[in-house]
């Protein structure tokens, strides 16, 4: 997923071509040393889907809010996702390709996708 899709929705598996519905999770073109993803999600603090059983109560990064709120996300580290049909994904940074093009930068990632996660 690079910074040129709209995004990624977790129940077709695809990228996403235009912004309606809003996509559950985006990579955006962000300067920074790590990837920036928005989304509703949490950072789980392992390293292998297996290993993520259940999900947090609190601690996402969008709950109640619009898809729109973005941070850095690490790689080799299992996000959950919260979705808005009330399902979970996870979703894991395996790489993430980093460059600097005219107009900022890109973060061109390769993920390790489980939808739904439980």
């Amino acid at each position: 997923m690079d910074n040129k899709t709209y995004g990624y929705d977790f129940s077709s598996g695809k990228l996403r071509t235009n912004y309606e519905p809003e996509p559950d999770v985006m990579n955006r073109p962000w300067c920074t040393p790590l990837p920036a993803l928005t989304g509703n999600w949490v950072r789980t603090g392992k390293s292998r889907m297996e290993d993520v059983i259940s999900a947090p109560s609190s601690g996402y990064l969008s709950d109640g809010k619009d898809f729109i709120d973005c941070a850095e996300a690490p790689l080799n580290e299992v996000l959950l996702f919260k979705l808005a049909n009330g399902k979970y994904a996870k979703l894991m940074i395996i790489s993430d390709e980093q460059s600097k093009t005219s107009s900022g930068c890109e973060h061109k990632i390769t993920c390790l996708v489980q939808y739904p996660a439980f």
